[in-house]
C-alpha cells in the first residue's frame, strides 16, 4: 500500500506494535514530511510491555525512529490503530501502521476534523 502523508504541520500515528522492517517502510513515506520540519509523534507500548520477545531488538527500532526525528511517546495497553494528518485526515482500521500486517486488515480515510480531535482524545486519556 502506498500511503500518502501530505502533512503541513503535523501526523500522529498510533500503532501498539512497531516492527524494524514496516518502520523502514513507513519512514521512506515519512520523510518528505520530516524534511519540512512537519511534527511526526508516534504512540506505541513500551518495550518493557514485550515479555519474551526481542526486546532489544525492539528498542533499537524504537531508537532508530527518535534518531529521524519523530517524537515517540509510550502508552501501555493501547489497542487503537490509527493516523490523524492536521486533525483533519483520519486513517482508522485493523492495521498497525508500524508492524506487521495481513490479507485480513483493512483501513480507511476519512477527512473529518471531529473524529480527529475525538481520536486525538482518546489517545491522550
Amino acid at each position: 500500500m502506498v500511503w500518502s502523508f501530505d502533512a503541513a504541520r503535523e501526523i500522529l500515528i498510533v500503532s501498539p506494535f512497531v516492527t524494524k522492517k514496516r518502520s523502514l517502510q513507513m519512514l521512506q513515506n515519512l520523510e518528505p514530511a520530516l524534511e519540512k520540519n512537519v511534527k511526526v509523534i508516534v504512540v506505541t507500548r513500551p518495550a518493557i510491555d514485550f515479555k519474551g520477545r526481542d526486546v532489544d531488538a525492539l528498542q533499537s527500532t524504537l531508537d532508530s525512529l527518535k534518531d529521524t526525528g519523530i517524537s515517540v511517546v509510550f502508552k501501555s495497553n493501547i489497542h487503537q490503530k490509527f493516523a490523524v494528518i492536521d486533525q483533519r485526515v483520519v486513517w482508522y482500521g485493523s492495521i498497525n501502521l508500524l508492524s506487521y500486517g495481513s490479507a485480513e486488515e483493512s483501513i480507511m480515510r476519512l477527512e473529518s476534523s471531529n473524529i480527529a480531535i475525538e481520536l486525538i482524545k482518546s489517545i491522550k486519556q
